[in-house]
């Protein structure tokens, strides 16, 4: 918390200032409940939120069998085409 306010951190042993530079913060959380606590605004309000709902499994197959195809496309035999098709019809 400190850093995310102020941009630095102090050394517990002489209580120098330390500075980042560079420095990029990635979080992920899940909601709460089941023994995970609650984000405290303090905090919450240096981060943009972020909410993606759960993909229906068609979306997901849409999704990765596009990438799948114009992946296999670039070079590879025609078996190999008709066999990806053939997966994705039977998932």
């Amino acid at each position: 918390m400190q850093w995310l306010d102020h941009g630095y951190w102090y050394e517990r042993k002489d209580s120098s200032k330390m500075e980042l530079l560079d420095v990029l913060l990635l979080t992920a959380i899940s909601p709460p409940g089941s023994g995970r606590n609650d984000i405290s605004p303090r905090f919450l309000r240096h981060l943009s939120v972020l909410s993606i709902d759960q993909f229906a499994d068609d979306t997901l197959r849409r999704i990765f069998s596009t990438e799948i195809v114009w992946h296999f496309k670039q070079g590879y035999e025609l078996a190999i085409h008709q066999a990806i098709n053939l997966d994705f019809l039977l998932c």
